[in-house]
C-alpha cells in the first residue's frame, strides 16, 4: 500500500514539473490560511497552510498544497515499583502515570480540483496525494511515579523522538469568496486517509490571483 501512494505521489509530482512553461499569469494564485484539525486519536488543534493553483483549463485547477500542524496526546505508562527496595529488590507491582506526547505533521501535497465558477461565488471539490512528515516527541522529559516509600526514586525518563514518513489521501470541498478582482476568501474541509492518524480539517483564508499581463 505505501509504495502505490509512493507511485502516485511521483507521478503528481512529475506532472506539475511538466506544467507548460507559457502559463499566463492569471492563471496562477497563491492563498494562505489557517483552521482547525482533529487527528485520529489526538486533541484538536491549529492548523496553517498555504498553496498555489494553476488553472490548467477553465474548470480544471492544479493545487501543490503545504500544511503544518502540532498536536498533543495523553497516554498511560507504567512502572515497576519496588516495595523492599533494599531487601526484596525484585518483588513488586506495576504502576500507572499519565504523560503527554507531542505529534508535529508537516504536509506537502498536490491536489486536482474541479472548479464551478459563478459571479462571485465560486465551488471546487476534488481530491489529493501527498506526504506527511510526522515527528513525535514525550513531551514531559521526566516524571514522578507516585510512590508510598519515600526512599524509593525513578531516574528521569530521557526525552525521545521518532520521525516517519506515511503517505495519504483525500477529499475536499470548499467555496471561494470574491472580494475583489484578484482576491477572493474561501474555506475548505478536508478529510485525509493516513495511516493511523486520519484527519478532518476547516480552514479558511485570502487567495490572491498574481497580476494579470499587459496585452
Amino acid at each position: 500500500m505505501r509504495r502505490r501512494y509512493l507511485n502516485l505521489f511521483m507521478i503528481m509530482a512529475i506532472l506539475l514539473l511538466s506544467l507548460p512553461l507559457q502559463l499566463k499569469a492569471n492563471d496562477v494564485a497563491f492563498g494562505m490560511g489557517a483552521g482547525y484539525i482533529k487527528p485520529e486519536g489526538i486533541e484538536g488543534t491549529f492548523l496553517l497552510g498555504a498553496n498555489f493553483r494553476f488553472n490548467l483549463t477553465p474548470n480544471l485547477i492544479l493545487e501543490p498544497e503545504f500544511q503544518y500542524w502540532r498536536g498533543e496526546k495523553k497516554e498511560t505508562g507504567y512502572y515497576f515499583k519496588i516495595q523492599e527496595p533494599v531487601r526484596f529488590p525484585h518483588l513488586g507491582q506495576w504502576t500507572s502515570f499519565q504523560y503527554e506526547r507531542e505529534f508535529q505533521d508537516f504536509f506537502l501535497g498536490w491536489n486536482a480540483l474541479w472548479f464551478v465558477p459563478g459571479r462571485s461565488i465560486n465551488i471546487y471539490f476534488g481530491t489529493g496525494l501527498g506526504a506527511h512528515f510526522i515527528r513525535t516527541s514525550n513531551k514531559n522529559s521526566h516524571w514522578v511515579p507516585r510512590a508510598d516509600r519515600a526512599e524509593f526514586q525513578i531516574m528521569p525518563q530521557q526525552k525521545q523522538e521518532y520521525d516517519k514518513t506515511k503517505f495519504g489521501a483525500g477529499v475536499m470541498g470548499g467555496i471561494d469568496f470574491q472580494i475583489l478582482q484578484n482576491a477572493s476568501l474561501f474555506i475548505t474541509v478536508r478529510y485525509d486517509f493516513v495511516e493511523n492518524i486520519r484527519q478532518f480539517k476547516v480552514y479558511s483564508g485570502l487567495r490572491v490571483s498574481l497580476p494579470q499581463e499587459k496585452s
